[in-house]
Formats: C-alpha cells, structure tokens, sequence
C-alpha cells in the first residue's frame, strides 16, 4: 500500500487490511480501507465483496446507538455516535453502487439509522427512494411502514404535518395491512395502531442485540428497552421491555442509575 499506492494490488490489499481491521472490531477503520480499496474501474463482483462488507460494518455501528464510536470523526472532528455512523456507511454503499445488488438494503437500513438518530425527514426519504425505486424488494412493506412511522412521529413531535400527510401515512399503512386502518380511523387512533408496530420492532431490535453477546450487544438491548417504555409506555411491548429490564437488573428510566 505504501510502496505502490496506485497498483491494483495495493487496491486489494486495502480490501485485505479492511477485513483484518472488521475482525479486530475497529469498524470505522474498516471502512476507511474499504473505501481507499475500490478500483478505479470496478467489477460487479468486486463492488459486491466491498459492499457486503460494509454492510457488516454499518450493522455494527448501530449496536452503538447514541454512544460515541470510536475513531469516528465527523464535521468538526467531533466524534460521532453509533447512528450517525452508521449512516455514512450505508450511504457510502448507495452512492459507490446505486443500482447495485446491496443498494436496497443499504437504503432501508440507512432510513433505520437516520430515524433512530431522529432525522426524520431524511429518514422518510430513504424510505421513500426504497419504495420508489425498487417496488419488488422484499423488505419494501418495511419501508412503507417506516415512511409512516416517520411522518406520525413527527406529528407527535409537534411538527407541522399537513393533512396530505396524514392520508400519506394511512395510504402507507393500508398498503402494507389492508384492515390496519378503516375508513373511519382518525389521527389518534392511527398513531395508536402505528405506535404498537413500531414498539414491536424496537423489541425485535434489542432481542437481536441480546443475542449478539457481549457488553454493547446488553448496552443496545437495555437503550431499546427504555426507548420502548418512554416512547410507547401504553403498547404491550412495553409490558415485555419493562419485564426484561427487571430480568437485567435495570432501571426503567437512565437518570436512575446516577442516584
């Protein structure tokens, strides 16, 4: 790499580097030698190799939710958390390889990033592209869901949400679940049905951490748990969070443990 920079075998030697550093768990280096490895004229195999292993990278990250990454530096130099990037990460994907095989799933996880990190409008417009631009994806009910998700959060937020998106939202959600919403649904009652969809995910999500071992894989489950309790405390999977956090010995609310 140091001795030949622009030879094609210094471009996969990076790649080599780049594997190395994922082994060692220094995800944000990783990606560095991974984006220095892409060949000037890449084929389709070799974009493949590079953008799965980003993916892996970006996963991880967001196992750091809102706690700062290690040697992630974003605008400022200020260190960045586990959702912001993430959310280079996949967008790297997408932008490397817009049509690519990884494409998809780089959109919808980086809509999952922005949304969790609370951008919700660009969260909303990645969504929005998955749908658009790839209509047979098989996670696209997902995106349509979290579209929704978005713009009701926003309005629970306080934001300004037009009335053409509140119909934006229902026409998301009966796309996916026909008899989720009836002609007569209003606002409350959607948002309730919304919330229960979105609670549940969040479990899915911290029993996906509790499987991955470890202290950060514990640290994700416990985040994911009190998010589900204080955003959603009147979903039945905030009965479940509350549950499996007394099974961990944690509190409910994080300023407990600083008394």
């Amino acid at each position: 790499i140091e001795t030949w920079p622009d030879a094609p075998e210094a471009k996969a030697a990076q790649f080599g580097r780049g594997r190395m550093l994922y082994a060692l768990e220094r995800w944000m280096e990783a990606f560095e030698a991974v984006e220095a490895s892409f060949p000037r004229r890449p084929i389709s195999h070799e974009l493949n190799k590079r953008n799965e292993l980003e993916l892996r990278i970006g996963t991880k990250l967001l196992e750091y939710a809102e706690t700062p990454v290690p040697g992630a530096k974003g605008q400022g130099k200020k260190t960045m958390n586990g959702f912001d990037a993430a959310s280079r990460v996949f967008g790297a994907v997408v932008y490397n390889d817009p049509e690519g095989l990884f494409a998809p799933d780089a959109l919808r996880l980086l809509g999952d990033a922005y949304r969790h990190g609370g951008r919700l409008e660009e969260a909303e417009a990645a969504y929005r592209r998955v749908i658009a631009e790839y209509p047979s994806y098989a996670q696209v009910d997902a995106c349509k869901l979290g579209a929704a998700g978005c713009l009701l959060e926003r309005m629970e937020k306080g934001a300004a949400v037009r009335n053409e998106d509140l119909l934006a939202a229902r026409e998301l959600l009966t796309s996916v679940r026909p008899d989720a919403v009836d002609g007569g649904t209003g606002p409350d009652e959607l948002a309730t049905r919304l919330n229960e969809q979105k609670a549940a995910k969040l479990l899915d999500q911290a029993a996906m951490y509790l499987r991955s071992g470890g202290a950060k894989g514990r640290a994700g489950a416990v985040f994911n748990f009190r998010e589900i309790v204080r955003k959603y405390p009147a979903t039945t999977a905030a009965e479940t969070a509350r549950r499996r956090l007394d099974e961990l010995h944690e509190p409910a609310d994080a300023a407990q443990e600083t008394r």
